[in-house]
């Protein structure tokens, strides 16, 4: 229940082309009042999305500063295609 809630807000996640941004606390609300979470259950709703979120952007920093910049060439790394 929760993953999917997750997946759902993570869609709201503003883009922005130098790092990702972390999920609006707005979308987090608007997703709890649609499916009924309050007081207790929102928090634990809250807590788990944010949790989630730090993981990804954290994993999604790494990734990003390990990956070499390149102008539209592929690159193949740890066998991975890297464009």
């Amino acid at each position: 229940m929760y993953w999917a809630a997750y997946l759902e807000v993570a869609t709201d996640r503003p883009s922005n082309t130098s790092q990702v941004a972390p999920i609006p606390f707005s979308a987090i609300c608007s997703y709890a009042d649609r499916y009924g979470f309050y007081d207790e259950d929102f928090e634990d709703l809250r807590n788990f999305i944010r949790v989630l979120d730090n993981v990804f952007i954290e994993y999604y920093r790494e990734e990003s500063a390990s990956t070499p910049k390149t102008k539209g060439k592929k690159q193949k790394q740890k066998g991975k295609v890297i464009f």
